[in-house]
């Protein structure tokens, strides 16, 4: 009877202890996401809003690293980028009295810092589901060079230069494996610096 209650015993230590062996607490995700801003962009140089230029957008890259402080918690960093190019065609403005015409390009670039929590609706090994809160500021700068002292680079692209508040409202993510610990999902989300992306995680 001892040598039964002992065999046990030793097997729910050894169940408990290989589980909590096997429990990945860390995860680093890359992935690539498109913002609003960037579809706007991209539509603009379609229809040509403005002639005389040319604009082209990079996807939003992001990276994030969580760590699952409860089953269904988890607390993160993240750090998004993205650039955004206009190029215009005989660009023209006065200087000394005399029109000076020119070709440049003017070139904004995102950086966002932040800071997020996941709720984990399911977190197996063969789907997780997710849903959470991002916080975090997102700095636009811009960097041109041309004649013009009076040349504004917010001109076409309507954007606030500087750092500015900037939360997002993960409505719901997902990852499904594709190795041991490597993992393709996206998210759908509200806010910056992306609206929807998708990319890959590595769990440990």
């Amino acid at each position: 009877m001892r040598l039964t209650i002992t065999a046990i015993a030793f097997f729910i230590f050894g169940s408990a202890f290989g589980q909590a062996q096997n429990l990945q607490k860390h995860q680093l995700q890359t992935q690539l996401g498109l913002s609003w801003v960037g579809v706007f962009a991209k539509l603009a140089n379609e229809v040509n809003v403005v002639e005389d230029i040319r604009i082209s957008t990079t996807p939003v890259f992001h990276f994030n690293y969580d760590y699952f402080m409860y089953e269904k918690v988890s607390l993160g960093a993240g750090f998004g980028y993205q650039r955004i190019s206009a190029f215009y065609d005989d660009y023209q403005y006065e200087s000394d009295g005399e029109t000076v015409t020119e070709d440049f390009s003017s070139t904004l670039t995102r950086l966002n810092f932040s800071a997020r929590a996941l709720y984990w609706y399911t977190k197996t090994k063969k789907l997780s589901l997710y849903s959470g809160l991002r916080l975090g500021v997102s700095n636009w700068s811009a960097d041109t060079e041309v004649g013009d002292p009076n040349f504004d680079p917010d001109r076409y692209i309507n954007l606030a230069l500087g750092a500015n508040f900037a939360p997002q409202l993960i409505l719901i993510g997902g990852d499904f494996p594709l190795a041991e610990h490597l993992r393709i999902g996206g998210e759908l989300a509200i806010g910056a610096p992306y609206f929807v992306s998708g990319g890959f995680t590595y769990r440990w």
